[in-house]
């Protein structure tokens, strides 16, 4: 028996004996993502993190990390 499949057995003897499920589902996969970078761009409130995506030949697509908008926001918020 494989290490992973000891790890399973660990985990599925945790599982049936703390809730009363009677399945367990496994899944392999792989996950497939676009190429992309993160930059830090300034607004009013100072510096947020921007996450930009390329697919191909696409213009980019641009996305504010609204974590750190919110961040920034709170320590407006406690001043």
């Amino acid at each position: 028996m494989s290490e992973f499949q000891k790890d399973v057995n660990k985990l599925l003897k945790i599982i049936f004996k703390g809730i009363t499920t009677i399945g367990v589902k496994l899944f392999k996969f792989h996950k497939y993502m676009m190429p992309y970078k993160m930059e830090r761009t300034p607004i009013p409130l100072g510096k947020v993190s921007v996450k930009i995506e390329f697919f191909i030949d696409q213009i980019p697509n641009y996305f504010l990390n609204i974590m750190s908008v919110a961040a920034k926001l709170e320590n407006i918020i406690y001043l």
